[in-house]
């Protein structure tokens, strides 16, 4: 059913004009068309049925290949930053890189990844880098829905969905190579194949590269980087920690400044009438020291965080002929990796190279029954198992994890442990590896009516009980009313849960330092200045959403949407500060671990609006939209999401030729610290720029398209919060203005 609903928003999507070699609107073709049925298009993911946007019960922004195209989006990233209530705070975490917020809920563990309906990042909660590793070079459309899901998706379900549909192989029918450079040896390189192989059978194949130096920082934000620019680069020196910032560590001969990313996408599909089997891979790689500042951390070749996601599965789905119901279901099996090549080398690891390891697979097998109760009427009812096994991020390591040897076997030690006492007795304390092995099952249900012509209703929930953590229930409700054909408004509520991950349950970093007898001088015991000490007890995090939205389609080319929504999440998981406490039987001065505490409540409000129209010659498609938010997490501002974000763009076409500039201004946004301080950046306004010409060569086997894509183009100095506390910056430097120049051969 998935592959059928794909081919009949791509056929949508021709309706609208995307860029294609074989199919291109004229500009007669665009003044007959309706502006509601373009922009008001069919999605799955709201309640796993095909409906359009403006009936479902959520709200859904959905991009589709043409506007992908017009806006020069290559990734997740690049299309997310233009969503209505989502916030990137980019180059802030030395982890994921990236951190995103929707609807002022932070953290990248706190949404779901579904290409074609199955996930595709961590099925076991670790926080996922969300970038260049999830292309769009294949991307039919992509569906986001903000608002909790778990009444259908089950966990981490929390702040919303973001589901990427691919084209079939009969909808690309060829090929696409895209090859890409630009500044800082940037360079984002793509194949797409796709084909019909017999009468029910087809195949769609992708695969997409990524490189980039990246800037060197220290060469535009001088300030910010003077401790690597005067001192580090100069004498290999660093600051003990941001405790004893006097205390100077040397850390010998200086590296030199680098911070690449790589990044590749793959993905392949087979395809018959009623069975599909697929793989994707996805895999980044950037700098462990991303966010960090240059006195507490070192910016060098080798030094990086590594991460990869691999998933195969299999649908299936059957319809007998004449009848009502429908059975659809899949199995997955995926397996989450962090490479043992990570490495970080600072303040934490007591400036040693300390590696680090992490896994996670889980085997997912869904089962659901669709049934046409009336004509007005549908019922869907769906069960779930998972078995899970995780091998939780360990600690700093010596020397990098050996995947074929068993983890008690591999002699790994706590950094700083290593060494012999006075009386010449080791003192080496050996590391704690956690393996977490559980199974979820879960129940869904879901009912949908259309009671007269203006009214639509939706009730469904959803029950799990979970081997590690026990059960939980997520209701939804959700109330579709259009008092005229051009109005639709939307009353919700809506239940979710966010699972206490092995990652935040297990997780453990630190490193112990010798303490001297002040009598003899020799080595007697150990001491531990910091450490985040695993909290295996943690609990669920409980959502709850109460949302009102309206949609109105504006006669004259232009639609309007708003919503206003109101949020209250119990059992927090927030980090908690102690002093004076012991690891391993060792003194630690300070100790760090995630617990349940507190609430958040959090208000937010949309309107975004969308138009199309021609001004001579030129066919102009103005989008924008304005987010506030505001609330309180833990007693504390809301962090990572400004209270106010302006968001615009214009795509313009002329014949062959598309410009879309578009506009990103944020307010000030606050950090939350663990002393409970104030930190935040400054408001800034960014401006993007993406060109494209098609059928540059043309001839008759294929054709030419080329484009420019131009990043900060005023080279405006701006900041984002970083998530890191004293170890960190408080406002992260952003990238300088940036090129990246391509072509794309259709054949």
């Amino acid at each position: 059913m998935i592959h059928r609903i794909g081919m009949m928003v791509a056929a949508l999507g021709l309706v609208a004009g995307a860029p294609s070699a074989r199919a291109q609107l004229t500009l007669e073709d665009f003044d007959n068309l309706d502006l509601g049925e373009i922009l008001d298009t069919e999605v799955v993911s709201a309640s796993k049925r095909l409906e359009r946007s403006s009936e479902a019960p959520a709200t859904v922004h959905v991009v589709s290949r043409a506007q992908i195209d017009a806006r020069g989006y290559r990734n997740l990233e690049d299309l997310l930053e233009d969503i209505p209530g989502v916030e990137i705070q980019k180059n802030s975490v030395s982890e994921q890189r990236n951190q995103i917020s929707m609807r002022g809920i932070a953290g990248n563990e706190k949404f779901i990844v579904l290409l074609d309906g199955h996930r595709i990042n961590s099925t076991t909660g670790t926080p996922h880098v969300v970038g260049a590793n999830f292309s769009l070079a294949n991307a039919e459309r992509v569906e986001v829905v903000l608002g909790p899901a778990s009444a259908l998706y089950g966990v981490d379900a929390f702040a919303g969905i973001v589901s990427i549909y691919t084209r079939s192989g009969v909808g690309i029918d060829g090929g696409e190579v895209t090859g890409s450079a630009g500044s800082f040896l940037t360079s984002d390189d793509s194949i797409v194949y796709g084909k019909q192989i017999s009468e029910h059978l087809d195949i769609a194949v992708t695969v997409d590269m990524y490189h980039s130096d990246e800037p060197v920082l220290p060469d535009y934000y001088r300030d910010d980087f003077a401790w690597y620019r005067d001192v580090y680069s100069k004498t290999g020196l660093v600051q003990k920690s941001p405790f004893e910032k006097d205390e100077l560590v040397a850390t010998g001969t200086p590296v030199e400044y680098e911070a690449p990313t790589d990044a590749h996408f793959v993905h392949a599909r087979l395809r018959s009438e009623n069975f599909e089997i697929g793989y994707t891979r996805n895999r980044e790689a950037h700098s462990s020291s991303i966010g960090m500042r240059p006195e507490y951390n070192v910016y060098g070749k080798g030094i990086r965080f590594d991460i990869g996601l691999e998933t195969i599965y299999a649908d299936h789905e059957y319809t007998p002929n004449g009848s009502r119901w429908s059975i659809e279901g899949s199995i997955s099996k995926s397996t989450y990796r962090l490479d043992p090549s990570t490495v970080f080398v600072n303040t934490f690891s007591s400036y040693e190279r300390a590696y680090k390891y992490e896994s996670g697979t889980s085997t997912t097998v869904e089962e659901q029954l669709r049934l046409d109760v009336t004509e007005s009427t549908s019922a869907m009812v769906g069960v779930s198992y998972q078995d899970l096994t995780a091998i939780p991020k360990t600690g700093d390591l010596p020397f990098p994890y050996d995947e074929g040897v068993a983890p008690d076997a591999q002699d790994e030690y706590y950094l700083g442990t290593d060494i012999l006492d006075g009386d010449g007795d080791p003192l080496t304390v050996y590391q704690d590896f956690f393996f977490v092995q559980y199974q979820n099952y879960g129940v869904f249900a879901q009912v949908q009516s259309d009671v007269g012509r203006s009214l639509i209703l939706t009730a469904g929930a959803r029950h799990d009980h979970n081997t590690r953590y026990g059960s939980s229930f997520n209701p939804r409700i959700g109330v579709v009313f259009s008092p005229t054909p051009k109005v639709k408004t939307k009353l919700l509520y809506g239940q979710a849960f966010l699972a206490p991950s092995p990652y935040k349950a297990y997780q453990h970093y630190g490193s112990f330092v010798p303490v001297e007898d002040p009598d003899t001088g020799e080595v007697d015991d150990l001491l531990g200045t910091f450490w985040h000490l695993p909290n295996p007890d943690l609990e669920p995090e409980y959502l709850r959403s109460f949302e009102a939205g309206m949609s109105l389609f504006v006669v004259d080319g232009m639609v309007i949407q708003a919503a206003a929504v109101h949020t209250i999440i119990d059992d927090l998981i927030v980090n908690e500060i102690s002093f004076d406490q012991e690891f391993k039987g060792i003194p630690v001065s300070v100790v760090e671990r995630a617990i349940n505490k507190g609430r958040a409540e959090i208000d937010g409000a949309t309107a975004s609006v969308m138009g199309r129209f021609r001004l001579g010659s030129w066919r102009l498609s103005p989008f924008g939209s304005y987010a506030w938010a505001d609330g309180n997490v833990a007693g504390g501002r809301l962090p990572y999401t400004a209270k106010h974000t302006l968001k615009a763009g214009l795509e313009a076409r002329r014949g062959r030729f598309t410009v879309t500039p578009r506009f990103l201004a944020r307010s000030k946004t606050y950090q939350s610290t663990d002393a409970g301080e104030e930190a935040s950046n400054e408001g800034f306004a960014v401006v993007n720029l993406f060109a494209r010409i098609e059928d540059l060569i043309v001839t008759p086997t294929w054709d030419v398209a080329a484009f420019l894509d131009v990043r900060n183009l005023t080279n405006h100095q701006y900041y984002n919060v970083s998530q890191a506390a004293g170890e960190g910056f408080v406002a992260t430097p952003q990238d300088p203005i940036r090129f990246l120049v391509g072509t794309t051969v259709t054949f």
